[in-house]
């Protein structure tokens, strides 16, 4: 309402309803509604793959025409563009040769005016301390700006992809040998995940690379593409004569192996996490809840994992399995991967009070107390009308009594509201 200078719910209302889809308003709702969880170098296995086998493949085969396409879609505030900027000009020394084109797209006008700033801070490092110590990111004050020369390999435009404008060459979008979209097709429902996974694969070239999230592997809506087993990693297939021709096979130096992840560090206390399930499933919850459950109380979290982004990919509705996929991502030191669990865990089921709790301790983890504080206040809104002893959790045995001593420490430790500006209170 703020930004569109609307002084109520009904003004903003009839500015959304008689206004286009560029407005004020209408940027300002896709800005609140929009998940944003991004960072540099996200999800190091398919990275390794993508500098030690996928990019030195493309560019082996570009040698003659010299030129290299890769669009991020939903790219955000562009890390993740600029993630392949820098891939790309770690393996390709005679760039400034090539006709290279990397494009970032986004429905979210705000987060590509970020996206084009190039500035970041910190959190968007987390896991890749190393990165800011390289020649492509300069460091100012609390804040890390990518250098020009990366800025300037990068374009950014905004885009809805679920609306029928791609591919075309008016977006940019045709001709692609890479498109990044990860951890987008999980916010469509099926049918409208399958109408953009089919329209990316048109905007590849043959033998173009699709990745996605390893959640999202898991929806059948990749036909006719052919995944690298285990790694949400799709390649469109050859027609023999049309095209390019087939680059040569570079021997895959990463294979699949999984990925150490650093050891899990307590949080400090005002950023406490759910506590490990100690008892079976609900009834009626999914079967699948116990088994990796039982995979994760014997140290097997990764096979545990592998479980849950199975059977959430058959049922993305099943707020459980999304809860404890992101418990289990805590238990391996994945903050930021944990908080998208719990984001999904409350969208399938608005009620899960454990789901709100826990992003708000994530929230505060990240620096975002506003957002630790709403998340607050669902939880509270949750319980209000039911007895201190009710289970919120069967099996945790947590009681709304619990639940209310937790939002009370939270909200001690987060600190009292900031006043606004001018505020006379």
């Amino acid at each position: 309402m703020a930004q569109a200078n609307a002084d109520g719910a009904g003004t903003l209302f009839e500015l959304l309803s008689g206004q286009e889809r560029t407005s004020v308003a209408f940027e300002a709702l896709i800005s609140a509604l929009n998940l944003g969880e991004t960072h540099f170098f996200r999800d190091r296995r398919q990275m390794q793959t993508l500098e030690q086998r996928i990019l030195p493949e493309l560019i082996a085969a570009r040698r003659n025409e010299r030129r290299l396409r890769i669009w991020s879609a939903g790219c955000s505030t562009g890390e993740e563009a600029y993630t392949q900027a820098i891939l790309v000009d770690r393996l390709l020394p005679e760039r400034a040769s090539w006709d290279v084109l990397i494009l970032g797209t986004d429905i979210n006008g705000e987060a590509l005016r970020r996206a084009r700033q190039g500035t970041y801070r910190w959190w968007s490092l987390r896991g890749n301390s190393e990165l800011a110590q390289s020649p492509h990111l300069t460091h100012r004050d609390d804040c890390f700006e990518v250098v020009a020369h990366i800025r300037a390999m990068v374009t950014f435009a905004q885009l809805n992809l679920v609306e029928d404008v791609y591919p075309s060459s008016s977006t940019n979008t045709h001709a692609m040998d890479l498109i990044l979209c990860r951890n987008v097709l999980l916010y469509f429902d099926q049918d409208a995940a399958r109408s953009v996974v089919r329209r990316l694969s048109d905007a590849l070239v043959d033998g173009g690379w699709l990745l996605v999230s390893q959640v999202e592997a898991g929806i059948p809506v990749f036909d006719g593409l052919e995944e690298l087993p285990g790694s949400a990693i799709y390649r469109k297939a050859w027609k023999p004569g049309v095209g390019h021709e087939e680059p040569p096979r570079i021997p895959s130096v990463v294979g699949h192996e999984p990925v150490e992840h650093p050891p899990h560090r307590s949080a400090p206390q005002h950023m406490a996490e759910p506590s490990r399930p100690r008892g079976p499933a609900a009834p009626g919850w999914p079967p699948a809840y116990e088994v990796a459950l039982q995979l994760w109380s014997a140290t097997r979290a990764q096979d545990a994992l592998a479980l849950l982004e199975a059977e959430v990919g058959r049922d993305p509705l099943a707020a459980p399995l999304h809860y404890l996929y992101g418990l289990i991502l805590l238990d391996v030191a994945r903050p930021e991967e944990a908080l998208a669990a719990f984001r999904r865990c409350t969208c399938a089921d608005p009620a899960f009070v454990a789901g709100h709790l826990a992003q708000a301790g994530l929230f505060a983890r990240a620096g975002l107390p506003d957002r630790a504080r709403i998340a607050l206040e669902n939880t509270v809104h949750l319980v209000a009308d039911r007895q201190l002893d009710d289970l919120v959790l069967e099996r945790d045995r947590l009681t709304v009594g619990d639940v209310l001593d937790l939002v009370t420490t939270q909200r001690t430790l987060l600190g009292p509201r900031p006043r606004p500006e001018g505020s006379g209170e």
